[in-house]
C-alpha cells in the first residue's frame, strides 16, 4: 500500500525549536541546546504510519518577507512552532495572516518542560525531552483523513 505523501511547512520565530524538532523526528537524533538558525528553506520527509510527510522548514518567520506571496500560498498544510511569550505570539500571529487559512494546519508551543501553565488553546510539546514531537503531524493527518477534499 502507498503511502499518502502530505506536504507540510514548518514555520516560526528564530530560534523556537523547528530544526531540533526536524533533527529528532526525521533522523532520530538526540536534544542539543545548541542555535544554528536555518537559512533559506529545507526540505526533510518524515515518515508516520501510512503516512509520509514532505517537510518544508523555513528560517525563522521574520525571514518569511522574504518569500513571495505565491510560495506561502502554494502551502498545503502548516505547523506553526512557537513559545510562550508575548513577543513569540505576537510574531505568530502576524505569520498566521499571511498564510492561507482553509488547509490543515495547527500551532504547537514548544518548551512544555519549562512552562508550567500550558495554554489548553494551543498543542504543546517539548523537543528537550521529545514529549508531544508526533501529535501536530498526526493532527494534520487526521485533517487529510477527514476531509479528503484537501
Amino acid at each position: 500500500m502507498d503511502k499518502q505523501v502530505i506536504r507540510v511547512a514548518l514555520l516560526g520565530t528564530g530560534g523556537v525549536g523547528k530544526s531540533e524538532m526536524i533533527r529528532c523526528l526525521c533522523y532520530g537524533e538526540p536534544f542539543v541546546p545548541s542555535y544554528h538558525p536555518t537559512s533559506g528553506s529545507e526540505t526533510h520527509i518524515l515518515d508516520l504510519n501510512e503516512h509520509q510527510f514532505v517537510i518544508t522548514e523555513y528560517s525563522g518567520q521574520e525571514q518569511l518577507r522574504y518569500v513571495p506571496q505565491e510560495e506561502l500560498d502554494a502551502i498545503t498544510a502548516y505547523i506553526v512552532v512557537s513559545q510562550p511569550s508575548r513577543v513569540h505570539r505576537h510574531a505568530m500571529k502576524e505569520l498566521k495572516k499571511r498564510l492561507p487559512a482553509k488547509i490543515p494546519h495547527c500551532t504547537v508551543m514548544n518548551k512544555s518542560d519549562i512552562y508550567a501553565r500550558p495554554d489548553p488553546k494551543y498543542m504543546w510539546c517539548s523537543v528537550k525531552t521529545g514529549t508531544n514531537l508526533l501529535e501536530p503531524f498526526r493532527y494534520i493527518a487526521n485533517q487529510y483523513v477527514n476531509n479528503p477534499s484537501f
